[in-house]
């Protein structure tokens, strides 16, 4: 027995649509985990000298990096 077995046609519809969800899912993941691979293997023998230039007090970009995140969810 298992518990995506459905028993109806609405059980039906719900488990297609958990399989398309997690269909979903796992491509964003392999996309996301794709591009975090990449980046890490380009980037790794970055040889930087001291911290890079630091901003502070600049509202308008603090806003932006803020806000951007908050509308992606």
């Amino acid at each position: 027995m298992s518990p995506l077995l459905p028993a109806g046609p609405a059980a039906a519809r719900i488990a297609d649509l958990t399989y398309v969800i997690f269909g979903l899912a796992a491509v964003v993941f392999i996309v996301v985990e794709s591009l975090l691979l990449f980046a890490v293997l380009r980037f790794r023998r970055a040889q930087v000298s001291g911290e890079p230039k630091q901003i502070y007090g600049n509202a308008p970009l603090e806003a932006v990096w803020t806000a951007v995140p908050a509308l992606i969810l």
